[in-house]
């Protein structure tokens, strides 16, 4: 044992034929100290802490390859993230995963706003308002709202998600969400189109707190291309509900889908969802 410099030969499937993940990856060399990888990788279910990891390492001796060392770990997580972590976080984030860390949920794929309307019963909710989606292309939509708004939404008020899955052509509940802030939770996971919406509105600062008056948003374009292309596959209605003192003030209906998406082809039926 001494002082080097690690160099990879070859990267490569084994050659078990049957793989839970289908995956592929290249190496290219770019010098000595330096190598470029691509790799696709597609998940049939979301990786997470529950993985393991096994490494059964040879070394080459006298024209063979004899075995050397085992090493294992029942957390493959905690794994890359003690030996290898930058390395890891720098190809997540090429990936597009956001955040670029672990549990990763399947995917690639992309997402799509079927529908987006009021929920059941509107005249229930204290806050109003009226909204229409308007399909431009296969990655992008145009979204137009407008809202008499009554009050001051500040860091008071907090938002509730029940997500619910199509499955065997009902939805059935999925999960639920909560935050005790409904405008951190936004700004945290839709930061840059709720800021360009709110300007849109000319709402300066485009940011809580949001006060009383008329808020109207036209020709917001939506770009399906900047969203996370790592999910869980399939389709789900999400029922968003604005809170405060755990009063239910105002609630949209969301149905979208994310699915993997061949490039040459658009398989979402619309029609399937309302009008829009």
């Amino acid at each position: 044992m001494g002082p080097g410099v690690w160099s990879v030969h070859f990267i490569k499937k084994c050659e078990e034929e049957v793989h839970k993940f289908k995956f592929d990856i290249v190496q290219k060399k770019i010098n000595r100290t330096h190598d470029g990888f691509n790799a696709d990788l597609i998940l049939e279910e979301t990786f997470n802490s529950d993985f393991g990891v096994r490494i059964d390492i040879c070394k080459y001796v006298d024209g063979g390859c004899k075995q050397y060392q085992v090493l294992s770990d029942d957390c493959f997580v905690n794994f890359v993230n003690k030996y290898a972590e930058n390395n890891v976080k720098s190809c997540l984030e090429i990936a597009g995963v956001d955040p670029p860390e672990f549990p990763i949920a399947e995917g690639p794929g992309r997402w799509l706003v079927l529908n987006i309307i009021e929920c059941e019963n509107p005249d229930q909710y204290e806050i109003m308002y009226n909204i229409n989606r308007k399909k431009i292309n296969r990655t992008h939509d145009c979204f137009n709202m407008n809202m008499e708004l009554d009050r001051v939404i500040n860091t008071t008020y907090a938002i509730h998600i029940d997500v619910y899955q199509e499955f065997d052509g009902r939805f059935n509940f999925y999960k639920k969400i909560t935050d005790d802030c409904a405008c951190s939770f936004v700004m945290t996971h839709a930061g840059v189109s709720a800021k360009r919406a709110l300007t849109m509105a000319n709402i300066d600062p485009p940011d809580c707190p949001l006060q009383p008056g008329p808020i109207t948003i036209n020709n917001f374009v939506m770009d399906y291309r900047e969203l996370s292309r790592h999910s869980v596959y399939g389709t789900f209605q999400a029922d968003v509900y604005l809170l405060y003192n755990k009063v239910r003030l105002a609630c949209t209906r969301v149905i979208a889908n994310f699915e993997y998406v061949d490039d040459e082809a658009d398989d979402f039926d619309f029609d399937d969802y309302g009008d829009f």
